[in-house]
């Protein structure tokens, strides 16, 4: 029997072919419910596919000028952008949540399903005792891991509207710390 699996991505123009190749991993064995964060372009695609399990929020203006290099720039007003675009990673699973859906998972574009996930993880999603599901870097690169956060923010579920709000307010001001992106501040949620 297949299961119900309840996702969130950001998918611009530059991101779509990965997107698409994710979907297509995942689908393979679930029903896949998506809450995208998206430009015009892949709100655009998507609508044109005609699929209900899409619903593209439409809330990125473009993909220009949003690499990574973006959050190393000395320039407040770039990393400000930067922050700006990774906050569209949590509107999307709140939108998921306000939809009353009981958990949403969060899939950065560029991930590739090989199996299911398990039915005992799935359920473990939807456990209200449990805020929140971190995925840790596997870099074995501690200085960088204590500069960009410990967890990797391109994998991880909630069921919490408490923690994706109490994130998205610590995201915000971020930059006023020196803090990068929108991996280091899930360590000070707790």
């Amino acid at each position: 029997m297949r299961s119900k699996v309840v996702c969130a991505s950001v998918v611009t123009e530059k991101s779509l072919k990965e997107f698409m190749l994710l979907d297509y991993s995942l689908s393979r064995y679930h029903d896949v419910k998506w809450y995208i964060s998206t430009d015009k372009t892949v709100s655009r695609v998507l609508k044109n596919k005609n699929l209900k399990k899409y619903t593209c929020l439409e809330n990125i203006e473009t993909d220009k000028n949003t690499d990574h290099d973006l959050a190393n720039t000395s320039s407040l007003e770039s990393k400000k952008r930067w922050m700006n675009l990774m906050q569209k990673k949590m509107i999307a699973c709140l939108s998921a949540l306000e939809n009353n859906e009981e958990y949403v998972l969060f899939l950065d574009a560029d991930i590739f399903f090989v199996n299911p996930i398990e039915s005992k993880i799935i359920d473990l999603f939807k456990n209200k005792s449990i805020d929140a599901f971190l995925c840790p870097h596997a870099t074995f690169n501690h200085q960088n891991e204590a500069n960009v956060g410990f967890f990797n923010a391109g994998m991880y579920a909630t069921n919490s509207k408490s923690f994706l709000n109490t994130w998205i307010d610590i995201n915000s001001k971020a930059h006023k710390f020196g803090i990068y992106g929108d991996q280091k501040p899930l360590e000070y949620i707790y």
